[in-house]
């Protein structure tokens, strides 16, 4: 028996394929956002650490527009199975000292903040467990987090990114992070900015060990609390002493009702 299809049965049973097709990668794409868990970061004490004797490495938290509310751990071996877009500029959020081990709570509002204005990958470097130590034990360490970054750096760079899109975003302690990274890729990262860039044993280090003009091909410094704990050196290409660098306003006053000495950032 012979069968006769026309033209139009033919593209008419391509298009029932094509739908069912779609409708079963659409189920497999939202099956695997569902699986992906949201992370956060870790507010382990010094303590704790010491206690437990753990030798944890630097990790990091992925944020993207299709994220924005839930951070995905990011391992930078395999860009599988994650939002990362080596075709989009990549915004590095580095934190600074913790005293207690701490989380610093507006990590997530800074990434959301630079996503709402760019289309970006936003990369949290979460160091806690080493920026939890006492101070000047962390600014010995500081250059082994800057190794770590570049590592996870040097590792885009092979799967696309361009050293030129990096925009490296540092505060207090983790500006010098920041700094130092960009000594490594020999000042080729795109920019680097530093909030409150820390000063407590920077003032007057030299500039390899410090955020300085030749880390990156553009570099800005907001000092809003350089009387204390940040740097009162220039240490950009442009610096912003907002009220003169010193005390901010809204904060001082905080700071005289809980009687408490907090810096400004």
């Amino acid at each position: 028996m012979r069968l006769f299809v026309s033209t139009e049965m033919l593209w008419g049973c391509r298009w029932i394929f094509l739908c069912v097709l779609m409708a079963c990668l659409t189920s497999l794409g939202l099956g695997m956002e569902e699986n992906i868990e949201c992370s956060d970061l870790n507010n382990t004490t010094w303590q704790q650490f010491r206690q437990h004797k753990v030798e944890l490495q630097v990790q990091y938290l992925l944020f993207t527009r299709r994220n924005v509310d839930c951070g995905h751990a990011f391992r930078q071996e395999s860009l599988i199975n994650t939002y990362f877009d080596v075709s989009h500029p990549t915004k590095v959020i580095i934190h600074g000292f913790r005293a207690i081990g701490s989380k610093p709570t507006w990590v997530k509002e800074l990434a959301q903040a630079l996503l709402r204005v760019e289309d970006v990958n936003v990369l949290v470097v979460d160091w806690i467990y080493r920026a939890s130590f006492a101070y000047n034990l962390v600014v010995h360490r500081h250059k082994e987090v800057a190794l770590q970054v570049s590592i996870l750096i040097n590792q885009l760079q092979k799967q696309g990114c361009k050293l030129e899109s990096f925009h490296l975003v540092g505060v207090s302690l983790g500006a010098h992070v920041a700094g130092f990274v960009g000594t490594i890729f020999t000042g080729k990262i795109g920019r680097i900015t530093g909030l409150d860039p820390a000063g407590p044993m920077f003032k007057r280090a030299d500039t390899f060990d410090r955020l300085d003009p030749s880390d990156a091909q553009f570099v800005e410094a907001i000092h809003t609390d350089s009387d204390y704990f940040g740097i009162s050196i220039p240490v950009g290409h442009v610096d912003f002493f907002l009220n003169g660098g010193k005390d901010q306003t809204w904060l001082h006053s905080l700071q005289i009702r809980l009687n408490v000495r907090i810096c400004d950032m």
